[in-house]
């Protein structure tokens, strides 16, 4: 089974809304985080949508958004 990443549900969104994405969810899939059991920085578009969900609600989440630099 595959699972389906943030980046193709978003995609999928676009082909099938009448409305465009909003840019700031867009550039929320370009952040980055540094994930504690893989021990690197991973994109979170690349990740499934329940992992993404996992992430965000963690209380030390900490993103690098890669639009801005920082």
């Amino acid at each position: 089974m595959t699972t389906v990443t943030l980046n193709q549900l978003l995609e999928m969104e676009n082909v099938l809304a009448t409305r465009k994405i909003p840019s700031d969810i867009s550039a929320m899939a370009k952040w980055k985080y540094f994930s504690d059991s893989k021990e690197q920085w991973l994109t979170l578009g690349e990740q499934p949508l329940h992992y993404v969900l996992r992430i965000l609600t963690k209380k030390d989440f900490k993103a690098w958004q890669l639009d801005k630099g920082k």
